[in-house]
């Protein structure tokens, strides 16, 4: 009867001490991920953007993927074409290059970045929201805020632009 109590439990046993415990930096880690209320918005290796390859409007006829949009903007930011980068906008909202610059300023070093989101459906509409931040003037100057992108379901009748996806809206906070 002893036998068929101890094999048991030493089994238990075993198991609990091979059991892989997340190490405490990774705890801290994920904690810390947790905690933090706005994601950091930074360009995923995906969307790493090579600020010196020449421009390409092909993003703007994007219908899969947002980010595509968010890098070309990214690109455009950083090589100081504002008025492509409003090109991403939509036309209602008559995003031009120098309302841009009122929006982002005028530095020599601005680097635009972008957080995760994810894309939700509503009424016909996709939209996709992420987390934005601007760094200029050597970091001396850091703003976050959301961009939000959006699309419509392919609805007959619909226009090129109103299938691709764009800005609807960027906003800083305060």
């Amino acid at each position: 009867m002893r036998l068929f109590l101890v094999i048991p439990c030493a089994a238990l046993a075993l198991a609990a001490c091979s059991s892989q415990q997340p190490a405490s930096d990774e705890t801290d880690q994920v904690a810390a991920e947790l905690d933090s209320s706005t994601p950091e918005p930074v360009v995923s290796d995906e969307d790493d953007v090579d600020t010196t390859a020449p421009l390409s409007s092909d993003a703007l006829q994007e219908r899969d993927n947002p980010r595509r949009v968010l890098a070309y903007i990214s690109q455009a930011v950083a090589q100081h074409r504002l008025a492509d980068a409003a090109l991403a906008w939509r036309s209602e909202a008559e995003m031009t290059g120098a309302l841009l610059e009122e929006q982002i300023g005028d530095y020599p070093d601005v680097k635009i970045s972008f957080g995760d989101g994810e894309t939700e459906g509503a009424a016909g509409t996709l939209y996709y929201t992420v987390p934005v931040a601007l760094t200029a003037d050597s970091g001396k100057m850091n703003r976050k805020g959301s961009i939000t992108l959006s699309r419509v379901n392919d609805v007959p009748g619909a226009t090129e632009e109103q299938l691709d996806w764009r800005v609807r809206q960027l906003t800083f906070d305060k």
